[in-house]
């Protein structure tokens, strides 16, 4: 049976037998009769392009916490499973128990500590005492240059008068002379030396004193080395999450690098789908347009609700197999019993 629909309409559904026409119809009746046409309503409406897929949950962050020192394992304070803390401000003053993961010996490290503040303390007083003495001593040396100065003018006072009755009369003899004049050549010199007693302490002061300060910074910054890797000793999350592997037990040797345990955050996660790249530019003229406002609903199995996710990013690189791209989209992690209700590897759709 053939037919054909003139429409003077704008919009036409064709369905065989049947002409719908929105707006106005006309049917012509073939050369075996004429047939009879249902119409239906005629109705208007918006229709949206609606597609799943499949994607993975991710965990923001995820580490696998290492040791900075080589030692035994004294103590491992969490299991897998276990949720840690973290508190920047109670990092510093290390009071907060459950950021703790775990703890090395440090017999030997606190005999290092206890030894070097033992040697800073030597130094101290050893500055201490170098302030204290110097300019004691620059006093003395002082004195000892009027005495040497006193000496020496009253020896040359001396080899004068007898050289002056010497000149004049015998009365002096040669020997009384020289040896008048070798006091005075002795006094001189030891004026002499003296003075340069007086101008290298004076000179040298203020150098000895920055010299023994130095030494005492030094020694300072062996303890705080040796307290820095005490610190190291003791393992701390680095952020609040959750323990998903323990790979130490107390007793091991750790060596510097070696892993101890693993952690993720959880307060947040990530959803990562794989996506045709044919749709790369409708999704990123939608974050152009409204930046962090691109919302997807997860859902995934065993959760009744949706779960809403902002699309963050769109990964700069397609698969060169499948020629899909990744994105990736962050929501809130709901805690239902205490425990993270979306877990890394769940699958959503």
């Amino acid at each position: 049976m053939n037919f054909v629909c003139r429409v003077s309409g704008t919009i036409l559904l064709a369905i065989a037998p049947i002409c719908v026409v929105f707006g106005s119809y006309a049917f012509a009746q073939s050369n075996t009769g004429p047939s009879p046409v249902d119409v239906g309503g005629v109705f208007k409406g918006s229709f949206s392009d609606v597609q799943s897929f499949v994607g993975t949950v991710e965990p923001v962050r995820q580490v696998v916490v290492g040791s900075a020192v080589d030692g035994r394992v004294k103590n491992v304070r969490v299991d897998r499973g276990q949720e840690v803390q973290f508190d920047r401000k109670s990092a510093e003053s290390l009071t907060l128990a459950s950021e703790i993961l775990v703890e090395l010996d440090t017999t030997t490290l606190l005999i290092e500590i206890e030894s070097a503040k033992i040697q800073l303390q030597l130094t101290e007083q050893a500055l201490g005492e170098l302030q204290t003495s110097l300019p004691i001593d620059v006093d003395l040396a002082k004195a000892k240059v009027a005495e040497a100065d006193a000496k020496k003018e009253f020896s040359q006072n001396e080899f004068s008068r007898l050289n002056r009755l010497a000149a004049q009369s015998n009365a002096i003899s040669p020997s009384e002379l020289e040896q008048a004049r070798s006091q005075f050549r002795t006094d001189e010199q030891l004026a002499t030396q003296a003075k340069s007693e007086l101008q290298r302490l004076e000179l040298t002061r203020q150098v000895r004193i920055d010299q023994m300060s130095k030494r005492v910074e030094a020694a300072l910054q062996s303890l705080l080395l040796l307290q820095d890797q005490e610190s190291k000793f003791t393992i701390r999350a680095p952020f609040h999450g959750y323990v998903v592997n323990k790979l130490t037990e107390v007793g091991a040797w750790i060596s510097r690098g070696d892993p101890l345990v693993e952690i993720v955050e959880l307060d947040e996660v990530d959803f990562s789908i794989n996506l045709p790249q044919e749709l790369l530019g409708r999704l990123q003229q939608l974050m152009e347009s409204s930046p962090n406002k691109v919302t997807l609903a997860v859902q995934f199995e065993g959760i009744e609700t949706p779960i809403t996710a902002t699309l963050i990013a769109i990964v700069p690189q397609v698969d060169m197999r499948t020629r899909l791209a990744t994105i990736r989209a962050r929501m809130t992690n709901p805690i239902v019993g205490g425990v993270p209700l979306l877990k890394p590897g769940m699958l959503g759709r």
